[in-house]
């Protein structure tokens, strides 16, 4: 007795990778991704634009058989995006965190390759054919982009040519771009020429050490396409840096105490310190100067004639919210410090203040407030790059439904 047969393709999922309708839905699925983590960026076009410029550059090595075929490299370019697809998976606390992985979580983050896997191939089995070369490529590079060369990456542990030559190029492209470029995570990115030093001291580790070479012979081109491609979001979102045509201007500290010995002392040690120090002598003084001026940082005295620092800590809070304040007081009542820390205050010093420890508490106070700083300009933008990719996304969401409602039947 014959089995059931395969049901037919829906007419929404025509074979033809450049159709609308599967285009439609690759992207779709694409957008969702970027939607959830909106650091992505143009990276997906970078790395696929690196994936094409590789595979092109192997393409008459006759130890890649594959690259020679233009429709293998232009399924791998359209299926290369997909490699971290399987991310919509995985929980916004993971994806998002800014900082390093707990390795529990991290086992939750490798999940991702599965998920892809399993999504894709999915979508490959409503094909009564098989899937089209953009699905199984995505497929497959969803799963192994994260195995190594010699065998310790995941998740089934393959090594050297045990690992599709699909997802040995997309590794190397994904890690080029991944560290040239910021993230939330890491701030800091490797210039071109770092990272292809990373790259050849990996040769051979993570990766294949025939693709590394191909990959120095085309960096040239590599670099160009990284400069066109470039994101200016996410340079934004990780807090503006001066070019250094613009050097940055040193904080500004203004010193508020009644006693001239102090002023003298603090204002002399402070500017050896390159720090720009403003002194004033009285609350009043002090007004005047944060009217006139912006200022990082206040060391403030609390017991002064006239006014306590205590009334100005008050003022700065709503009016100068972030200039950053740290007491001095000759008063060694740890109240005193309390309730100065709950007014906002950043720390306390107790007179005679030792110079070593003003400069250690002024050097992690400004650092403080940098932070602060750079994460309300990314949360900022942020808030703006989820509002225009949901435009984005439901955009992409009415161009599918409409595709579907022209294709059904009746």
């Amino acid at each position: 007795m014959q089995g059931p047969s395969r049901p037919e393709a829906p007419p929404s999922l025509a074979r033809d990778p450049s159709s609308p309708p599967l285009d439609l839905l690759l992207q779709g699925f694409l957008a969702v991704a970027e939607f959830r983590d909106p650091q992505t960026g143009l990276h997906l076009e970078r790395m696929s634009t690196f994936c094409r410029l590789l595979a092109e550059e192997i393409a008459e090595h006759p130890r890649f058989p594959e690259a020679k075929d233009p429709a293998w490299r232009e399924a791998l370019f359209h299926a290369a995006p997909l490699h971290d697809i399987g991310k919509i998976a995985t929980p916004d606390r993971i994806l998002l965190k800014p900082g390093k992985l707990t390795p529990s979580e991290f086992e939750v983050m490798k999940a991702h390759t599965t998920y892809g896997r399993s999504l894709l191939e999915g979508i490959g089995r409503r094909f009564s054919d098989g899937p089209p070369p953009i699905v199984a490529l995505g497929a497959e590079v969803a799963a192994h982009h994260h195995e190594r060369w010699d065998g310790f990456g995941y998740p089934d542990g393959l090594r050297g040519e045990e690992i599709a030559l699909a997802s040995r190029i997309a590794a190397l492209a994904d890690v080029y771009d991944a560290i040239t470029s910021p993230r939330v995570y890491r701030p800091h990115r490797l210039s071109h020429e770092e990272a292809l030093a990373f790259l050849q001291d990996n040769r051979g580790k993570a990766f294949d050490p025939f693709l590394v070479e191909a990959f120095m012979a085309i960096e040239e081109d590599v670099r160009r396409e990284a400069e066109r491609l470039a994101d200016p979001v996410l340079a934004w979102e990780q807090g503006q840096r001066l070019s250094p045509a613009q050097p940055q201007q040193q904080p500004a500290i203004l010193v508020v105490d009644d006693e001239p010995s102090i002023l003298e002392l603090l204002e002399e040690y402070l500017s050896m310190e390159g720090f720009r120090v403003r002194t004033a002598a009285s609350v009043a003084e002090a007004r005047r100067w944060l009217a006139s001026e912006a200022v990082d940082l206040v060391t403030l005295d609390i017991n002064m004639p006239g006014e306590s620092g205590l009334v100005l800590l008050e003022e700065l809070a709503p009016r100068a919210p972030d200039t950053v304040v740290i007491l001095m007081t000759a008063l060694t009542d740890v109240r005193v410090g309390v309730e100065a820390l709950k007014k906002g205050a950043f720390d306390y010093l107790v007179k005679p203040v030792d110079l070593e420890e003003l400069s250690l508490t002024v050097a992690k106070a400004l650092r403080h407030r940098e932070l602060e700083l750079e994460n309300r300009a990314y949360l900022t933008r942020l808030e703006l790059t989820v509002a225009h990719r949901t435009a984005e996304l439901e955009d992409r969401i009415r161009a599918l439904e409409a595709e579907l409602a022209r294709l059904r039947p009746g």
